[in-house]
C-alpha cells in the first residue's frame, strides 16, 4: 500500500496512515510499513517546519510508535 500525498492536508493524511498501521495489526506487511515510515520521515524532513506544533508532535509520536512496533 502506497500512501498518496495530499498537498492540502499532509499531516492529517500521514497521521491517519500511521494510526491505521497501529490499529490494524497485521493488515500491512513489513515492506508496506517500511515504505510508510520512509514517506513519513521524508514528509517531516521536507515539510515539518510548515506544520503546527500539535501536528508535528502528533506525527512524531505516531511515527515513533510505528517504528517501535515494526
Amino acid at each position: 500500500m502506497i500512501i498518496g500525498f495530499n498537498p492540502n492536508y499532509p499531516a492529517l493524511h500521514m497521521g491517519e496512515a500511521l494510526e491505521s498501521i497501529l490499529e490494524s495489526g497485521d493488515r500491512f506487511n513489513a515492506n508496506e510499513v517500511q515504505l510508510i515510515i520512509a514517506q513519513a520521515d521524508t514528509l517531516l524532513a521536507e515539510r515539518g517546519k510548515s506544520f503546527t506544533q500539535y501536528e508535528l508532535s502528533k506525527l512524531t509520536s505516531l511515527l515513533n510508535s510505528v517504528k517501535e512496533a515494526a
